[in-house]
């Protein structure tokens, strides 16, 4: 929230100091006005976007990353999704991208997704800037070995279109770990 401290201030002009006080003491007075500025400035600094977060981001949560260094102006300035894996410290955690690659990241640069609306379009971002596949399911899987293929619906292609690909191609997603974990 930006403030306008020129329409607050009280009317004021600058002056000199009369000349019954010193200037030690009109010196004194200016610095304690400005601390009691910059203190009142502070308090008006954090936007609801910068307060601590860590009430929300719990295991589990679908968030995007800031991206460093700042990209272009009409580039997209997050990156991801990710998921929360844990937390390492007081303002930092552990996260996944959905390809597999884990990462350590401050909270400040973290900003939660809303909805399944948000997720899906951050995935379409990710396949659109990677130019990569992203393999959103794993209906089966054919062949053993060098042949091994899987059936694969992809983020981004029409619903229900899908495609063989090779092991190589999803390992490291997690539809491929959910697909070979054990059903429960």
């Amino acid at each position: 929230m930006a403030r306008d401290w020129t329409t607050e201030r009280k009317e004021s002009k600058a002056q000199l100091p009369p000349q019954h006080i010193s200037v030690d003491s009109y010196v004194k007075k200016l610095t304690d006005n400005i601390r009691d500025i910059h203190d009142q400035a502070r308090q008006y600094e954090r936007t609801e976007e910068e307060r601590p977060k860590s009430s929300i981001i719990t295991p589990g949560t679908y968030v995007l990353i800031k991206r460093y260094p700042e990209p272009k102006k009409l580039q997209f300035p997050w990156e991801g999704p990710y998921v929360i894996v844990g937390k390492t410290a007081d303002v930092e955690y552990r996260v996944k991208s959905l390809l597999g690659a884990v990462r350590y990241v401050h909270e400040a640069d973290i900003k939660v997704l809303g909805g399944e609306m948000d997720l899906d379009k951050a995935i379409a971002s990710l396949v659109q800037d990677t130019g990569r596949r992203l393999p959103k399911q794993i209906i089966k899987k054919k062949g053993r070995g060098r042949g091994e293929m899987y059936e694969v619906v992809w983020y981004g292609f029409p619903e229900g279109k899908t495609t063989w690909a090779k092991r190589g191609e999803i390992e490291g997603s997690l539809a491929f770990k959910e697909f070979i974990s054990p059903k429960q």
